[in-house]
């Protein structure tokens, strides 16, 4: 397997890396840094992780014919298919049940808070005012939801152009939403910012 030699090389080139460092005159303890240096001692052991494949749930078409479901919900969304622990979550949010999801990284969990929190301010009118804070325990995640948000606007704006072709190329997500606002009257009905 290649990933094994691979692991093998920068292990050894590691190694060789710190031998390059070491300048030691007792021979006892020469002797040992060298034993633990070629056992590998100083590494911890590799960690392989895959991916689970999460269990497939409905479209967002056919969870947005949920009653309490507002219909621009779907169009935020776009056009993608959940998971099962997602339609699970999103169904209790927006029947105003309280839900915690506990899955692996890239599993869409943020959709489904997200979702709720769209679903209930298009429910209940967008007016002026805050009605909802989202906080973040690192600026990393900040902006990458930030940067999701966006993408949900992008998704909304396309949706209210008539039967056009959409091709975004190398544009960042703000030109998109330049672009996008540049040829459709709509606006994304949700204002949200960064703090």
């Amino acid at each position: 397997m290649q990933a094994i030699k691979s692991n093998n090389l920068i292990i050894d080139d590691y190694r060789e890396f710190l031998k390059s460092f070491l300048n030691i005159h007792d021979e006892r303890i020469k002797a040992k840094v060298e034993e633990e240096l070629h056992n590998n001692s100083y590494l911890p052991e590799p960690l392989i992780q895959f991916n689970p494949s999460y269990k497939a749930g409905v479209s967002i078409d056919e969870l947005s014919g949920t009653k309490a479901i507002h219909p621009d919900l779907k169009r935020i969304l776009g056009k993608m298919n959940l998971y099962d622990h997602q339609i699970e979550a999103i169904k209790k949010g927006v029947s105003g049940e309280g839900f915690i999801v506990t899955s692996g990284t890239g599993s869409g969990k943020s959709l489904t808070f997200l979702a709720t929190i769209f679903n209930d301010i298009l429910l209940n009118g967008v007016g002026k005012g805050v009605k909802a804070i989202i906080v973040y325990p690192m600026n990393a995640l900040i902006n990458s939801q930030e940067e999701e948000i966006k993408k949900y606007k992008i998704n909304y704006l396309v949706s209210t152009l008539p039967d056009a072709e959409w091709e975004p190329g190398d544009d960042t997500l703000d030109e998109q939403i330049s672009q996008l606002e540049a040829k459709t009257d709509a606006s994304f009905p949700i204002s949200y910012a960064k703090y």
